[in-house]
């Protein structure tokens, strides 16, 4: 019982902080749109390309956490959760 009272104190603190996960997707994918960019200038096969590819991995894993709670926090319908 205590960990349903601490898992929803917990999505209801995630879910309160709306224009931090706006802001953060908005950032991620400015990140995106830079390594995109910096994709064309960078050789196959170099260290660069493996950061970059590094990098892509981090946008990726980013997007998928927020779009999670976009999803769970109801962000996505026309009636939010509060």
């Amino acid at each position: 019982m205590a960990e349903d009272t601490t898992r929803s104190a917990f999505m209801d603190w995630i879910c309160r902080r709306q224009l931090l996960w706006i802001s953060l997707l908005a950032l991620t994918l400015v990140h995106l749109v830079i390594a995109v960019m910096a994709a064309t200038a960078i050789e196959p096969g170099s260290a660069n390309y493996y950061v970059l590819l590094m990098d892509f991995g981090l946008i990726a894993v980013l997007l998928v956490v927020i779009g999670l709670v976009f999803w769970r926090c109801g962000y996505l319908g026309d009636t939010p959760m509060h």
